[in-house]
């Protein structure tokens, strides 16, 4: 999937809801895995240590709320597309999406 297509798909969702995307202040996000990675996959080479500094946390953990691989910030459920993820922490998300609409804008 071509990372501009998702984004748009993925904020679009947001502004359908009422949000815009600069004042996403969602307590949780329902989306699928193959969505959340494909924010991953939208991203620059180092972005995942870079997201970490900012946020304050190591890079690996970043790479691991990407990965799926035993993260308490979000919970997957059997669906489509990977599965059902609802999000409760979306604080690595937002920073994500900030970057990705940052590159996509060449901001």
């Amino acid at each position: 999937m071509h990372s501009s297509f998702f984004f748009r798909n993925f904020a679009g969702d947001f502004e359908k809801s009422g949000y815009k995307y600069s004042k996403i202040q969602a307590i949780m996000v329902r989306t699928t895995f193959n969505r959340l990675r494909a924010v991953k996959d939208s991203l620059p080479h180092g972005s995942m240590d870079a997201i970490g500094a900012e946020l304050g946390i190591p890079g690996d953990e970043v790479r691991s709320y990407f990965n799926g691989s035993g993260n308490a910030d979000y919970h997957i459920e059997p669906g489509p597309e990977g599965g059902i993820v609802v999000v409760s922490n979306t604080r690595i998300l937002e920073v994500a999406l900030r970057r990705a609409w940052e590159v996509q804008n060449a901001l």
